[in-house]
């Protein structure tokens, strides 16, 4: 999961499937490393392998497993929340309409949890 090439002024982005076993054993390292150079990180936080159910709830439980031992490892948990987007682990392209926006509503969904974690971890640090 390389960076993908942008402009220079435009912040770095890496994708980051936290639906598949091992993400934070895999890339602990130099994948996080990334956000110490102002990079993004894009979390593939929804599967597109299988049902994603009604609920945001799972999907959150996993994605903050992934943080969760990132940080025990020494990642800041900050820029973990404050320069990540949540998007579906893979595309869409094979999904009828209903689908893509189940998917895209629970990402959405997890976004916004994370976004309120984020503003949390601002106030809490003083920020």
């Amino acid at each position: 999961m390389a960076a993908t090439p942008v402009a220079s002024r435009t912040p770095r982005l890496r994708r980051a499937d936290c639906t598949g076993p091992g993400i934070a054993r895999r890339r602990h390292g130099r994948g996080f490393r990334f956000l110490d150079g102002d990079g993004w990180i894009a979390w593939g936080a929804v599967p597109t392998d299988r049902p994603v159910g009604e609920s945001a709830d799972p999907h959150w439980r996993v994605l903050a497993r992934v943080w969760c031992e990132l940080t025990r490892r020494g990642c800041d948990p900050v820029p973990l929340r404050t320069r990540g987007v949540i998007t579906p682990a893979c595309g869409l392209a094979g999904y009828g309409a209903s689908q893509a926006e189940r998917v895209l509503g629970i990402a959405r969904e997890l976004a916004a949890r994370v976004h309120d974690q984020a503003v949390a971890a601002r106030l809490t640090l003083g920020a």
